[in-house]
């Protein structure tokens, strides 16, 4: 996967392969690109590698894997991906919001 394109395909023989690895039959690849607020996203869900609802929202793919969302939430909130929102805060040495993730691997931006 070319790490320089603006357009990466998440959909990917790695992806897939990585799936398998850690033994999921079914997972969904979700998809954002956002700037200064603006911007699109979209998930699909897979299984063994086969596209079984693709390019639709987020929350329509994590209702079909099965979460219910609680009241007055959506399932994207439900199981806590709104601490996502501002991933700029998981790849900073200083106040580095990842390292007190249990599902999350904290990255770093090299000072220069």
């Amino acid at each position: 996967m070319d790490s320089e394109s603006e357009d990466i395909d998440w959909a990917s023989p790695l992806s897939f392969f990585l799936a398998e690895e850690i033994g999921f039959k079914q997972y969904a690849i979700i998809q954002t690109d956002y700037f200064g607020c603006i911007g699109t996203q979209c998930a699909s869900l897979y299984e063994d590698r086969i596209a079984i609802i693709k390019d639709t929202s987020i929350n329509e793919v994590l209702f079909a894997l099965g979460v219910s969302p609680t009241e007055g939430m959506d399932c994207f909130d439900t199981i806590n991906l709104g601490d996502y929102r501002n991933d700029e805060y998981y790849y900073w040495d200083e106040m580095n919001f990842a390292e007190n993730k249990p599902n999350m691997i904290s990255g770093r931006v090299p000072k220069e």
